[in-house]
């Protein structure tokens, strides 16, 4: 239930922010979208904000200087799983 919840939640997001850029002929921005991305469901949360990014035409960034679970760096210093679905191209 949780993921349906948080996809639900990033989908409508997406368009409510997608209509106020538009409506503004501003850019859209996602600034921050970092989390625990050892927990369930974490690695397909951040390919979905990517995708939908895309779709929308949105810069994003994900900055993240923490060795570990919120990091793209493990703690050894080598790549997290975080990492390839950060580099990964988008679907959108």
């Amino acid at each position: 239930m949780a993921g349906f919840v948080t996809l639900a939640t990033v989908k409508q997001w997406f368009a409510t922010n997608t209509r106020t850029a538009r409506r503004l002929g501003a850019p859209l921005i996602i600034g921050e979208f970092g989390l625990d991305a050892t927990k369930p469901g974490a690695l397909d949360y951040v390919d979905d904000v990517r995708n939908k990014a895309g779709k929308a035409g949105a810069s994003w960034w994900y900055w993240s200087n923490d060795p570990g679970s919120w990091g793209p760096y493990a703690p050894d210093g080598g790549w997290a799983p975080l990492a390839d679905h950060l580099a990964r191209k988008n679907d959108g």
